[in-house]
């Protein structure tokens, strides 16, 4: 049985950015295969994002196969474009993105990396026991769990059942006769509930997905629809991943196993985004275990407070706005947040959603903005 002081469950971006931090100062053991196949996602980097990944995985940038600058916003009321000179995200595709960056993290960090499943975990005195499906057994004290949406960690350790979790779907069309395209597109406008569709470009391809928070059963088939409506044929199958549901406890009770990225529910619920939080949950579970090696949770928690509360407004904001927005609140939108005054400092992490939205809820500014022709 192996034997080390910290273990990170999981090979994806969360578990990777904290394998990056912590390989600098102590032994790290990676658990984890990467999703078979790749996890299908819209593959967007927004600037917040490449903020914390240079953090990390400062090679990323030959993976960029887009540059946007421009997105355009459609709901049931209109559509709204937000614009900027510098680029609002990039893109990647996942499948590439996350092999490359854990051929980086084993090969330039120093850490051990074991490509097996975890099956089974065990609090046996004050130490926990990993077991895998190829029966490697492996003793530690901590654990950081990245090992996303239906975390056998969690499931293990909780005793809890994923049921009826949010899906997102994703396939390929070719953009060949099209030329490079700048723009992505976020759909509210057809029928899905609590959910959307969304074009993002890559070389020659075109990422097009929906995801919805709520389960529905005729998912593909409405992707199917949506790809023949606007004309494009797919060059790749369908593939689909669950989304989290919620936001979940970051810590177990004992304070020992730390929970990042999709594990813990970190999305940002409004745009389905949650790269960004995965890389800095990571980073945040490592700083906190370096500051304190027997009870990291406490620290945990209170360096990602004020994340998890923005990330709690998100999931509100995606549940209600884009389905129930009456004139005044349209209007206040179009005028206010789509201007891009606080969505592009939100893209770049220069702003919260509680900040964003106390100042665009300001009486004396709102009423200004209405006034205005």
């Amino acid at each position: 049985m192996k034997k080390n002081k910290v273990v990170i469950v999981g090979a994806g971006p969360a578990s990777l950015s904290a394998a990056k931090i912590l390989s600098r100062h102590v032994e790290v053991l990676l658990i984890g295969r990467q999703y078979r196949p790749e996890k299908p996602c819209g593959g967007g980097l927004t600037q917040r994002c490449i903020r914390m990944l240079r953090k990390v995985f400062p090679d990323y940038v030959h993976l960029i196969e887009s540059e946007i600058r421009n997105v355009l916003t459609i709901y049931r009321r209109g559509t709204y474009v937000l614009s900027s000179n510098e680029p609002l995200m990039y893109t990647v595709k996942r499948e590439v993105f996350d092999k490359e960056f854990l051929k980086n993290i084993v090969d330039t960090c120093g850490v051990e990396y074991i490509p097996e499943n975890v099956t089974k975990v065990e609090k046996k005195n004050r130490k926990y026991e990993i077991t895998t499906d190829r029966g490697t057994r492996v003793e530690t004290e901590i654990i950081i769990a990245g090992d996303g949406v239906t975390s056998r960690v969690r499931k293990c350790i909780e005793n809890i059942r994923y049921r009826n979790l949010p899906l997102a779907l994703r396939t390929y069309c070719s953009t060949r006769s099209m030329g490079q395209i700048d723009i992505a597109v976020l759909d509210f406008s057809k029928n899905i509930e609590y959910g959307y569709y969304w074009i993002f470009p890559l070389r020659n391809t075109l990422n097009i997905g929906v995801g919805s928070f709520r389960p529905c059963r005729e998912l593909k088939n409405n992707l199917e629809k949506y790809v023949r409506t606007l004309g494009l044929e797919r060059t790749h199958s369908i593939d689909g991943h669950n989304l989290p549901e919620k936001i979940r406890t970051l810590i177990s009770e004992d304070g020992k196993i730390l929970y990042i990225g999709d594990a813990a529910g970190l999305i940002d619920y409004t745009l389905g985004e949650g790269i960004t939080y995965a890389v800095t949950s990571g980073i945040m579970a490592a700083i906190a275990y370096l500051k304190n090696r027997k009870n990291p949770g406490t620290i945990y928690v209170e360096l990602m407070k004020d994340i998890v509360n923005d990330l709690k407004l998100t999931r509100k904001i995606a549940i209600h706005v884009p389905y129930r927005i009456d004139r005044i609140l349209d209007m206040v939108i179009r005028r206010t947040i789509t201007t891009g005054k606080y969505s592009i400092k939100i893209l770049r992490g220069q702003e919260t959603y509680h900040k964003a939205i106390k100042k665009l809820l300001d009486p004396r500014k709102t009423i200004e903005t209405l006034l205005k022709p």
